[in-house]
């Protein structure tokens, strides 16, 4: 299984258990117009989507992240060393932050940030739609 795989199944598997919940929640008040008017309605939390896009600082911490790990002294490889020196390049240009704000979803960045070496995250970035 590979790690995206790995990482869609635990974060499927984190989700069943959520909604596998035997708690059950009132339903919430509404208004004439019929929106909640329970105060934590308006506080939902999207951030654990994980097909969701990620954010601009998101994506400025996930171009460091890699950045540092293609400046890894057992980042050696021809493969690997051009795949690095596009990526710093364009984290250093701006151009990285801009295209992962518009590929690289919440899913895609767990994958980059369980990779453990600058090969695992070229590998997360091949299942990317770029």
């Amino acid at each position: 299984m590979n790690s995206s795989a790995l990482i869609l199944a635990i974060a499927i598997g984190m989700g069943a258990t959520a909604c596998g919940s035997s708690h059950s929640t009132p339903a919430s008040p509404s208004n004439a117009d019929g929106d909640s008017t329970e105060p934590g309605a308006a506080n939902s939390q999207p951030g654990d989507n994980p097909a969701r896009l990620l954010t601009h600082d998101e994506c400025v911490q996930l171009g460091g992240l890699v950045s540092d790990a293609c400046r890894d002294i057992h980042a050696r490889s021809a493969q690997v060393e051009g795949w690095c020196n596009d990526v710093v390049a364009s984290n250093e240009s701006g151009a990285w932050v801009e295209d992962c704000a518009k590929h690289i979803h919440l899913i895609d960045s767990m994958c980059f940030r369980t990779a453990n070496n600058a090969r695992g995250m070229m590998t997360c970035d091949r299942t990317v739609e770029h």
